[in-house]
């Protein structure tokens, strides 16, 4: 059943989905990396689920090395202009692209929201929905995304989790809005281009750990 609240967000090239479409804990891909977890307590299995993700997924970059979330969609297009009659190839660019997770478990890469979503889906296992969920708002200065699991931050675009969460309220994050596979809340109005290296250099330093760069 989905949420009632409904929220459409054009993050794959016009083709606008609702966030909580994005978390799928049954999907086979993510069933996969769970069949992995080992025994534990429920601690031991988030922290497990958060640590994969952090060091499994890379950050996307672009030809010159810089961290980038940019997507880029080709196709060809017939242009007939008066004197020439000719296929055109254009290319449509956006910044904002929302991963299922099996694209990012096929791709090996994802950005803020494209891991916090794949580590919902694995913690949506066991983790009732009322205690899991990917945040999305501002950390310091800029648009982000992580995961929450009661009032505790598991940042995903670390390269290994640490041994323990960070816990609100916390100076840096501020969320505006909440998401998983059964609930929906909040503002998700902020979602366009981020300075990706000042963000993840800004991370490392809170969390006094590098960062996907």
């Amino acid at each position: 059943m989905s949420p009632t609240k409904s929220v459409r967000l054009d993050v794959r090239f016009g083709s606008e989905h609702e966030p909580w479409e994005f978390i799928t804990p049954c999907q086979c891909e993510v069933q996969k990396v769970l069949s992995l977890l080992p025994q534990g307590s429920e601690w031991a299995k988030v922290h497990w689920c958060w640590d994969w993700v952090c060091r499994n997924v890379q950050y996307p970059l672009d030809a010159r090395g810089n961290p980038t979330d940019r997507h880029v969609l080709q196709a060809f297009v017939v242009v007939e202009p008066i004197f020439l009659g000719t296929h055109y190839r254009l290319r449509r660019v956006t910044e904002e692209f929302w991963q299922y997770p099996p694209e990012t478990l096929a791709w090996g890469y994802g950005d803020c929201e494209d891991t916090s979503i794949l580590l919902c889906s694995l913690l949506r296992n066991f983790v009732s929905h009322d205690r899991v969920r990917v945040a999305v708002g501002n950390a310091g200065f800029w648009d982000h995304a992580w995961v929450e699991l009661d009032s505790y931050i598991l940042e995903t675009s670390l390269t290994a989790a640490p041994d323990q969460p960070d816990h609100y309220p916390s100076k840096g994050y501020r969320p505006l809005g909440w998401f998983n596979d059964k609930m929906v809340s909040g503002d998700f109005s902020m979602l366009r281009g981020r300075n990706e290296r000042a963000k993840l250099k800004w991370l490392g330093t809170y969390w006094s750990r590098p960062t996907k760069l």
